[in-house]
């Protein structure tokens, strides 16, 4: 996740970010991270059940969520491996 100084969600970097940044960009450490991350990050609330976790990323066809608390501040991250590896499916 990437945050502001005061720890509001900005976006998220993933691995498909990162594989674009590779394909797009020739100088990586000079390109800030807000440049290549992913604004407008998908969040659940951590209420959610796994199952409805799971089918939100299938439907959006994405492998991570970021997970909020009541006063949208992030407690966590979930990701489809890892509902996966405990057996959500």
């Amino acid at each position: 996740t990437v945050t502001s100084d005061r720890g509001e969600l900005l976006g998220i970097f993933t691995d498909g970010d990162l594989r674009r940044a590779v394909e797009e960009e020739s100088d990586l450490q000079g390109t800030p991270l807000a440049a290549v991350m992913t604004e407008n990050a998908r969040t659940v609330s951590q209420e959610l059940l796994a199952a409805e976790a799971m089918s939100l990323m299938e439907r959006h066809q994405i492998s991570a969520l970021v997970v909020v608390d009541n006063a949208s501040q992030i407690v966590g991250v979930v990701t489809l491996l890892a509902l996966l590896k405990v057996g959500i499916s």
